[in-house]
């Protein structure tokens, strides 16, 4: 009876994963939305940085050092006519973070069409990228939610996490140098692996079944003989 429940239990959920799995694939038109909120906090640190060699490659020093941290609070989120309008407060790398921080504007476009290396764009974030690298220059190359732009003499690589946040930004130069990358301190499943983790766990959970049913049926056999 106990075999009988935990295979149940395990069936069901086997369904409840297929049936996000199929929701996730596009069946139309893709509506693209925002999907953070007010009072949204997000830091980045630097957590790689060559100053020589940054400077010989973009002509200035950089004005942050190693574990320095900026960061970003969505205070106001409003929709306008080509997507939404936020107001951060913004902690510059040498801001204390206990004093106020600095009141700025960003725009996040509705349209793949206006994406612009922007720190936030809406979701599902793979197919706002793939459909933003259909109208990008040459320079530009998109891999899942990875936008990588490609310069005379250094290559940038920006990642988003699932709810279209920049977790990652990177600046390597034709050497294979890193010049500067910058990490956010929230990582989370990059969009389009959750998919792939829950298919994981299907799989997992199918294998359970299978030596349940072989452990059940051996000690149905073994029951028998003796």
């Amino acid at each position: 009876m106990k075999f009988k429940k935990i295979l149940l239990v395990s069936l069901v959920f086997i369904s409840l994963i297929n049936g996000i799995l199929w929701m996730s694939v596009d069946v139309g038109a893709v509506t693209y939305e925002f999907e953070l909120d007010e009072d949204d906090s997000f830091t980045w640190e630097v957590t790689e940085v060559n100053p020589h060699q940054f400077e010989k490659v973009f002509g200035f020093e950089p004005n942050f050092e190693k574990n320095d941290e900026n960061k970003y609070t969505i205070q106001r989120i409003d929709d306008t006519a080509d997507g939404w309008s936020l107001t951060i407060e913004f902690w510059d790398f040498k801001i204390d973070k206990d004093d106020n921080g600095t009141i700025i504007y960003e725009n996040v476009p509705d349209s793949p069409g206006d994406y612009d290396e922007n720190i936030f764009i809406p979701t599902p974030v793979n197919d706002f990228l793939a459909a933003a690298g259909d109208s990008l220059s040459t320079k530009y190359s998109v891999d899942g939610a990875t936008v990588e732009r490609t310069e005379t003499d250094y290559t940038m690589t920006k990642e988003y996490d699932q709810r279209g946040v920049l977790i990652s930004e990177e600046y390597v130069d034709d050497d294979g140098i890193v010049l500067v990358r910058v990490e956010g301190l929230f990582r989370v499943i990059p969009s389009g692996n959750i998919e792939v983790v829950l298919g994981f766990i299907a799989l997992a959970i199918t294998g359970i079944i299978i030596v349940l049913i072989k452990k059940n049926k051996l000690l149905i056999k073994n029951s028998s003989i003796s």
